[in-house]
């Protein structure tokens, strides 16, 4: 794929596809000798619950018994680069730190090629950003998860200046009666490695810079109040696209596999066939290289 699509791998999406097991749990308290002769339960997958919050504030929280895919896709083409299965238990942001550690030692052309890390709140961490810009140049582009519980400004040291979660930065104009100026931004400095702020009509002609390491979970190479990052973080739906053709053209949905070696040996041949109708459109000249109809 890198060498037959123009700019493969330079936006890459990242997400978790949990794989639910239909299979018996293993009861490890049981001890009589029915349960020890039945071998279709499942030994290898662990339990997960995830938490969605919708737009109107309100959480639903769901159990789900198997495993995890973690995958890394193009977010131009919906087409696989790397996985790694784990049990559902399993963090994602643990995995995700060890696939790039993976892929900087065993495939570094991967890492070279990506300029866009794009990810949702799952995967937002500081040290991570960090990492990924100051080693290998990718801008990431990962979602907030609002943790401050009070907190709703917080200040930039030795400068008029505050922040939210969301990354917007304000002018303080007043902090004892709590007049705030939200600010425009102006771009990003690669040289001080800072993002430039200004007032929104520059009737001062100020222009302010923000340092990313003034919180690199929050301030990013691309600023997240820009029409840039919006643009960009667009792309990340080519990861549900493609779990939903886990699902639907795969039939994951639905699978009656057992065990981990069974899985993954099933994902790998999933995304083979995949890649593989891929560079046959390719080779045809088709359009629709997603397509599993020749």
């Amino acid at each position: 794929m890198y060498e037959h699509l123009n700019n493969f791998g330079k936006d890459c999406a990242i997400d978790g596809k949990l794989l639910d097991s239909y299979a018996k749990k293993d009861n490890k308290k049981s001890t009589s000798n029915e349960s020890k002769k039945d071998y279709r339960r499942e030994n290898d997958a662990s339990w997960t619950c995830k938490t969605y919050i919708f737009a109107n504030g309100t959480k639903k929280s769901t159990w789900h018994h198997g495993f995890e895919a973690h995958i890394l896709c193009d977010a131009i083409y919906g087409l696989p680069i790397w996985k790694r299965l784990e049990t559902a238990s399993v963090s994602e942001q643990t995995v995700a730190n060890d696939m790039i550690t993976d892929l900087d030692k065993n495939h570094k052309y991967v890492l070279d090629k990506m300029k866009n890390f794009l990810a949702d709140a799952g995967y937002d961490d500081g040290k991570r950003n960090a990492l990924l810009k100051d080693k290998y140049n990718i801008n990431p582009l990962v979602d907030t998860r609002h943790m401050w519980k009070e907190e709703v400004l917080r200040e930039v040291d030795n400068q008029p200046l505050a922040y939210n979660e969301d990354g917007e930065v304000y002018y303080i104009k007043n902090i004892v009666t709590g007049e705030y100026d939200k600010l425009k931004y102006l771009g990003y400095d690669k040289q001080r490695k800072c993002l430039r702020y200004g007032f929104k009509y520059d009737d001062k002609g100020k222009v302010f810079r923000i340092p990313i390491s003034t919180d690199r979970r929050i301030f990013l190479p691309v600023a997240r109040d820009s029409q840039k990052y919006k643009r960009l973080y667009k792309k990340r739906t080519e990861i549900e696209r493609l779990n939903g053709r886990i699902d639907r053209d795969y039939m994951f949905n639905d699978h009656f596999i057992r065990g981990k070696k069974k899985i993954d040996m099933m994902l790998t041949l999933s995304f083979i066939i995949m890649l593989s109708m891929a560079k046959g459109h390719i080779k045809n000249n088709q359009k629709n290289i997603r397509s599993l109809i020749n």
